[in-house]
């Protein structure tokens, strides 16, 4: 990833930030993307990515 592609997604995930969305919306962000299927679990290759939510 070069320095301005890692620029632009930061300031695509700070934009995120700002704007309140519901959590169906983000649902079906990430679905669009590729990145979870239709019932939330990860898909190839993100399936090994596990961050632990917080106690």
């Amino acid at each position: 990833m070069s320095t301005n592609d890692a620029q632009r997604l930061i300031s695509i995930l700070k934009a995120a930030q700002k704007d309140k969305r519901s959590s169906k919306d983000i649902k079906e962000t990430f679905e669009g993307a590729g990145i979870i299927d239709k019932n939330g679990n990860l898909k190839h290759p993100y399936k090994k990515i596990y961050f632990p939510s917080e106690k």
